[in-house]
């Protein structure tokens, strides 16, 4: 075992194993692109319905105040996203690519516009919800 580990870097065993799995999955992407692109989009719309579920129910939490609406909204964009995806995965790569752009850029706003509206909560009020 002392083959992996060392002082400086600790248990290498971890780090040879994700080596392997990185090695593994290029030659299934460079053998299957086809079926690692649908692994892909799959992955994002996982992604995109468990954050928009999730960030549906952080707007049903305990006041949220006007942050509440745009919690909805990027949760329900993201379901929509997400569904929209998982109905026709075969889009391309440019169309997913514009999607998901316009997607984070709707995101950003509303975790902007969210970023203000706790930062105007009063200090203690805040930390009172928590």
């Amino acid at each position: 075992m002392r083959a992996f580990r060392s002082e400086a870097a600790g248990p290498v065993v971890g780090r040879l194993l994700i080596g392997v799995l990185d090695v593994a999955a290029g030659v299934v992407a460079l053998l299957w692109p086809g079926i690692t692109a649908l692994v892909l989009v799959l992955w994002i719309v996982a992604w995109a319905v468990i954050s928009g579920v999730t960030e549906l129910a952080l707007a049903f939490g305990p006041d949220r105040g006007r942050s509440r609406v745009w919690l909805a909204l990027t949760g329900l964009l993201g379901i929509v996203f997400g569904l929209v995806l998982f109905a026709s995965p075969n889009i391309g790569a440019i169309t997913l690519a514009q999607i998901y752009g316009f997607f984070n850029l709707i995101t950003a706003v509303s975790l902007f516009a969210t970023a203000i509206d706790l930062r105007a909560t009063a200090p203690g009020k805040l930390h009172a919800a928590a």
